[in-house]
């Protein structure tokens, strides 16, 4: 479970932690595949729901790593038609979640940054931060 949980929480603030078995699979290979790429992660049990604290550099490159392969970012911004796209097809929110959740993509759209690991890092807090006022909460927080 330690494996998944930076990436849980990359996606707590867009997801409300309704999230079917096939995306999760596809975040724990684009987890995985990232964890190879970047190498010596710390022990990511450090980070809960909530109470993230400073965020090491070799994380902050997780976190734009996995929103990369899932096909959030492209491009240096956050891709707001791919975004909806995964979420209306592989997550379990109802439309008035989904309004709210389109929103917050685009609040955080034209963050651009040209270091990737600042920008995915710079994204989360985005989303976590758009989530936090949309309302949108998950067990734990």
């Amino acid at each position: 479970m330690k494996s998944t949980l930076i990436v849980l929480l990359a996606f707590v603030a867009i997801a409300s932690c309704k999230s079917p078995e096939e995306y999760m699979k596809h975040m724990k290979a684009s987890f995985e595949k990232c964890k190879s790429e970047i190498g010596n992660l710390p022990d990511l049990s450090m980070f809960k729901p909530g109470k993230l604290g400073p965020i090491p550099q070799e994380v902050k490159c997780m976190l734009n790593c996995v929103m990369e392969e899932m096909g959030f970012v492209k491009k240096d911004t956050v891709d707001v038609d791919k975004f909806v796209e995964m979420t209306a097809g592989k997550m379990d929110v109802d439309a008035e979640t989904m309004e709210k959740m389109k929103e917050m993509v685009k609040e955080c759209a034209a963050i651009a940054d040209p270091d990737r690991c600042a920008r995915g890092s710079d994204i989360f807090h985005c989303l976590k931060s758009a989530a936090e006022k949309s309302g949108l909460k998950c067990d734990g927080q």
